[in-house]
This record gives structure tokens, sequence and C-alpha cells, in this order.
């Protein structure tokens, strides 16, 4: 008797088992597909939101670091018309030689933030959305707040006192400006806008080798130096008007009226 040995139909066809392992990775692969499909789009939406506020960050950082650099300037105009005051309360007689230095306190009196940057940290939501940070927002509005404060408390007063009494014209005035009390203010203030500007580098992880690079690509206005040399020019013949009044009024007292 001959028996034949046929191979079942659903084996030729392929199992029920071989159909659903097929199946089930059809599903895998297919899952795996959107998981790399959306996951790189979500790794690569934070990577370019995470550089939006690093960008965002530097270049608030940037405006402070421009802040607090002619401040610093403030500083030495500070110390010189500081020297110059005690020197002539020591001397006196030496007034009209040393009064031409005092031009540096004019310094002070025009010195004047850019305000772009904080109308636009201020204004704008999407700003606050993207730095997500609210520790960083509090230390840019204080600093920012404190840069107001030194404005009407030091600049701005100082130069109320001037037109009232003009540095340069006795050495009552000079003597009368309480020179020290507004050096200690702007010491206070530097140094306090210092630390808001370092912790706002440390919340955010930014080194100072970060902000020279992003320094670096920002466009310097050409009108900068021009108005640096018409500045020192002006001073210039301050100076010599000064100098050229003391001339003649000293002339004036070895001839009386009427000789």
């Amino acid at each position: 008797m001959n028996i034949k040995l046929h191979t079942p139909k659903s084996l030729k066809m392929g199992s029920g088992l071989a159909t659903l392992k097929q199946f089930i990775m059809s599903i895998v692969a297919t899952s795996i597909s959107i998981i790399l499909t959306f996951g790189t789009a979500y790794f690569v939406d934070k990577s370019k939101k995470e550089n939006e506020k690093l960008e965002i960050a530097k270049m608030i950082i940037f405006d402070m670091d421009q802040t607090i650099k002619k401040i610093e300037h403030n500083d030495s105009a500070f110390y010189e018309v500081c020297r110059l005051q005690l020197q002539v309360a020591q001397q006196p007689e030496c007034f009209d030689s040393l009064r031409g230095g005092l031009l540096c306190v004019g310094d002070i009196c025009t010195t004047k933030f850019s305000e772009t940057t904080e109308k636009v940290f201020s204004t704008s939501i999407e700003t606050f959305n993207t730095i997500g940070n609210a520790n960083f927002v509090d230390a840019v509005t204080k600093f920012y707040i404190d840069r107001l404060s030194y404005k009407d408390e030091i600049i701005n007063a100082i130069q109320k006192d001037l037109e009232a009494q003009p540095l340069m014209v006795s050495v009552k005035n000079l003597l009368d400006l309480n020179l020290a009390d507004y050096r200690l203010y702007h010491r206070s203030y530097l140094s306090t806008m210092k630390k808001h500007r370092n912790y706002c580098m440390q919340l955010l992880d930014i080194s100072e080798d970060d902000m020279v690079a992003f320094a670096e690509k920002q466009v310097v206005e050409e009108t900068g130096d021009l108005m640096e040399r018409e500045d020192s020019v002006s001073k210039s013949w301050a100076k010599e008007y000064i100098e050229h009044s003391a001339i003649i009024e000293k002339a004036k007292q070895q001839y009386p009226e009427g000789k």
C-alpha cells in the first residue's frame, strides 16, 4: 500500500502563528518609525527652543554689560572729580589751575543707556515664555529697576545740582557738592547690578567665553568713535574757554575801572 504524505494547505500558505508574527513585526516597525519621526522632531524642536532661550538671555546680558561698562567709566570720573575736590579743599588757591579737570563730571551727567533690549524684555510675553526661568526674569527685572534708580538718583540728581550751582564757578560751589555721598551710592549700584548680571549667567550656565563670542558678533555703531572724538573736542574747547576766562579776569583785577 502506497501512502502519500501531503503538506497541509495551512503550512503552505503560512501558519496562523507565522501570520501573527508578521503582523506583530509590522506593528513594531511602524511604531519604531513613528517614534523616530516624532521623537527626532521633538528633540530638534527642543534644541531649537534651547538655542533661542540662550540667544535671548545673551542679548539681555550683553545689554547689562554695556550698562555696567558705562557705569564703570563713571567710576573713573567720580574718582578724578573727588580727587580734585579734596585737593582744592586743602589748597583753595589752586582752584583756577585745577578747575579745567572738573569737566570729567560731565561724563556722569551725559551718561545714557539704550532701552531697546529692556523694552523687548518687559513688553514681550513670548520672551518670558521662551526663557522660561522665573529666577532669571526676576534678576533681570531688578537690574533694570536699579538702572532706572541710578539714572534718577545719580545722573539726574547731579545734573540738577550743577544747574543750581555750576561746579567750576567758585571754590564754594565745588565744596558744596556732596561728591562723597554720590560716589558711595554710585558704587553700591554698580556692585548690585554686577551681582544681578552674574546671577543671570549662573542660572543659565552661560560662561564668560560665551559672552565674548556673542559680543564679537554684535554690530558696533560706526558713529560711536565719531561721537567720542566730538566729545573730546568739546571738552578741549571748554577747557580753553575756562583758561582764557581765568586769564582775562585776573588781568581785569590789575586794571581797576577808570585806569
